[in-house]
């Protein structure tokens, strides 16, 4: 599998809501920079070192959001399976599930499948990392791996349709674990 680079990631935000995340960072990096000029450049009672560090903090909190919302490019993309049903998802989904996931994740999703003791750092519980993550995340994880653990890149053994039931089946495995 190709690794794909920075620019490719900006490619794929452009086809989605992220697009306008990551101009919002920009503008608030811009408005940073623009206090800090205005500060340097006033008179002397409108200058202030306090103005100047809020206007520093606001360009690095820009710049950092922004990103941050290109890592994960398709957090903002929509679900082309989004029109199933929970029953019609968890029918296609749960097959596929026990055969690539279930094994560390578990069956309900709890990171507790035969390898999970064996794997470093241990499976996701998806009752904690599950439900509050945008299904769009979830593709991405399935479909890239997650470096620095043992979620592999499922990209060249599922195809995409299965790729995002899977995405849905996992948001919908962290809800079902959270109810009592």
């Amino acid at each position: 599998m190709q690794q794909l680079t920075y620019l490719d990631h900006l490619r794929i935000i452009a086809g989605n809501w992220g697009a306008l995340f990551v101009l919002f960072g920009l503008a608030v990096a811009l408005g940073g920079a623009n206090l800090v000029v205005g500060t340097l450049r006033g008179k002397r009672p409108h200058r202030s070192w306090e103005r100047a560090l809020g206007g520093a903090f606001l360009i690095a909190g820009g710049l950092l959001w922004a990103y941050l919302e290109t890592l994960v490019p398709t957090r903002y993309a929509s679900n082309p399976v989004a029109g199933r049903s929970a029953a019609e998802v968890a029918a296609v989904a749960v097959p596929i599930y026990r055969e690539h996931c279930a094994v560390c994740h578990g069956d309900k999703g709890r990171g507790d499948g035969p390898l999970a003791e064996f794997v470093t750092p241990r499976p996701a519980d998806f009752a904690t990392h599950g439900w509050h993550h945008r299904e769009g995340e979830h593709y991405w994880w399935i479909t890239q791996g997650i470096p620095g653990t043992s979620m592999p890149s499922f990209n060249d053994f599922l195809s995409e349709e299965e790729r995002w039931l899977l995405a849905r089946y996992v948001k919908q495995l962290g809800r079902e674990a959270r109810l009592p």
